[in-house]
């Protein structure tokens, strides 16, 4: 309701549509999907955050906290700030975790559009929609529900070479 980044049914820009890409999530078990924010323990202490132009909220819960879903944490550390439209510069202040979140992706990044979709990326960089789910393994901890990624977001997608390699 306050954030112009939650999205609704009606939002088609960001649910995936690819139908080849939903009918293999439906017909794999092995995907698990996250219905919920989880609880992220915090020492009681505050630190600052400085944000960088284009960034949400989502995207700095992630990256402080490794899960884009407990956004309002910052959000409800932060009362005088819009979710809609942080300006760079601002300085939010968080919650410092318990646990320090360090990801460092492996690949080639991809600015997400709006629009996209893991298949349709897969599409652009492999030549077929049914390496999707690669892209997927490579984001886990940023893609929660490989049928929702969000625009503005950077994922990171292997070259063929690095995969061989592997």
């Amino acid at each position: 309701e306050d954030a112009d980044f939650i999205v609704d049914d009606d939002d088609k820009e960001l649910i995936a549509d690819d139908d080849s890409e939903e009918a293999a999530l439906e017909e794999d078990p092995s995907i698990e999907v996250a219905a919920s924010a989880p609880e992220v323990e915090t020492s009681g202490e505050m630190s600052q955050y400085t944000v960088s132009k284009g960034e949400t909220m989502m995207m700095i819960a992630f990256k402080v906290y490794g899960d884009y879903r407990v956004w309002k944490k910052i959000s409800d550390a932060n009362p005088g700030v819009s979710v809609n439209g942080l300006r760079a510069g601002t300085v939010l202040s968080y919650p410092i975790p318990t646990a320090l979140f360090d990801w460092s992706p492996v690949g080639n990044p991809y600015l997400v559009r709006n629009g996209d979709t893991l298949g349709l990326i897969s599409k652009d960089k492999y030549g077929t929609s049914n390496r999707w789910k690669d892209i997927w393994n490579n984001n886990k901890p940023l893609i929660v529900d490989p049928n929702l990624i969000f625009a503005g977001f950077t994922i990171y997608y292997k070259s063929d070479r690095d995969v061989a390699s592997e």
